[in-house]
């Protein structure tokens, strides 16, 4: 019990220290364009999405590592997941994550986003005008380019009780606009508790935590000039959840055939003001799951939809979350396997 005690202990002290780094004095206020990588803001998984991203104290899978490197917990053994869709303006995001438990020493991790910003076009104000045959050159020179955005990711989670976990998550993010790049090394630092009051869970997370990062160009730095340098989008999400309909445990109901899963998660970005995800999943006889999520605060982000079925150790997923009037909505696919 002693031993217990010390690893809960030691956990919020932890938690605290991070709490405390990622609340600076850039939280609270709008500083929009004030980070770099943006693209790690965005989730590709099907469930999670599908809840409105509610789920750092829910998601007990692979993709885990996304949201809480902590739920990896979850994992019994090896869980295997991928995901798809396709974002604004035919930028495509395909996802890859991996967990393995290790019986008592923990469970391992791995992810992989790549995002394909597809091929455009390169102008020139040189070749802007008329051809020969009369037609008109809007500058085109025949060129094209084929920016890219990627992750990889290594995790490791651990249960210190039964009621107490931690994960961390070491990610090399990578960004290549052709005529810059960047990389760097961020962080995610996370807990899961549950209570032992009913089914009633909570969590925190610091996402994408490390030193700023700038673009560079071998063509900028020959002529002795930088780009200036900003740090990653860190996040600090606080999470709560519990089961208002259950077989058992249940903070209202009980079904035998019936769940009804609640979410809320607090979001305190460095780039922006203060937002709250929420996220709803009915289940039937944990085979088929209904799902739904809103953001508040957020600039076009709004309502999120999803449903998924689970199959012996086959789950598939689908999400559909509005971005608002001018942006076209986003549709994602998941699918796993639990070995």
């Amino acid at each position: 019990m002693a031993e217990k005690n010390k690893y809960i202990r030691q956990s919020w002290v932890i938690l605290a220290v991070f709490i405390i780094a990622g609340l600076n004095p850039v939280f609270g206020k709008k500083k929009v364009g004030t980070t770099i990588f943006q693209f790690l803001k965005v989730m590709p998984d099907a469930h999670g999405t599908g809840m409105g991203d509610a789920v750092t104290s829910t998601i007990n899978n692979a993709n885990a590592a996304f949201y809480n490197p902590a739920g990896l917990t979850g994992v019994d053994k090896l869980d295997l997941s991928f995901s798809s869709y396709k974002y604004f303006f035919d930028v495509k995001t395909t996802s890859i994550s991996l967990a393995y438990k290790m019986g008592l020493y923990g469970t391992l991790g791995f992810h992989f986003i790549n995002t394909d910003i597809g091929k455009i076009e390169v102008t020139s104000v040189d070749q802007l005008g008329f051809n020969d045959d009369g037609t008109f050159n809007p500058g085109l020179t025949g060129e094209t380019i084929n920016p890219i955005q990627m992750v990889i990711g290594l995790s490791y989670a651990r249960s210190l009780t039964e009621k107490f976990s931690f994960g961390i998550n070491l990610k090399y993010a990578r960004e290549d606009m052709i005529k810059a790049d960047a990389d760097g090394l961020v962080f995610d630092f996370g807990l899961v508790y549950k209570t032992g009051y009913r089914s009633i869970q909570t969590s925190a997370v610091i996402r994408n935590f490390g030193p700023e990062i700038s673009f560079s160009d071998d063509e900028v730095t020959t002529n002795n000039s930088e780009f200036e340098s900003y740090p990653p989008p860190q996040t600090l999400a606080i999470g709560v959840s519990g089961f208002l309909i259950a077989p058992e445990n249940s903070l209202f109901f009980l079904s035998r055939n019936q769940s009804l899963r609640a979410a809320f998660d607090i979001i305190g970005p460095r780039d922006y003001d203060q937002q709250y995800n929420t996220g709803l999943e009915w289940g039937y006889q944990d085979l088929l799951f209904i799902r739904t999520g809103y953001k508040f605060n957020y600039d076009t982000q709004g309502i999120s939809f999803g449903m998924g079925v689970r199959i012996n150790s086959f789950r598939g997923d689908y999400s559909y979350a509005s971005y608002g009037k001018y942006l076209s909505n986003i549709h994602r696919i998941s699918a796993g396997m639990e070995f």
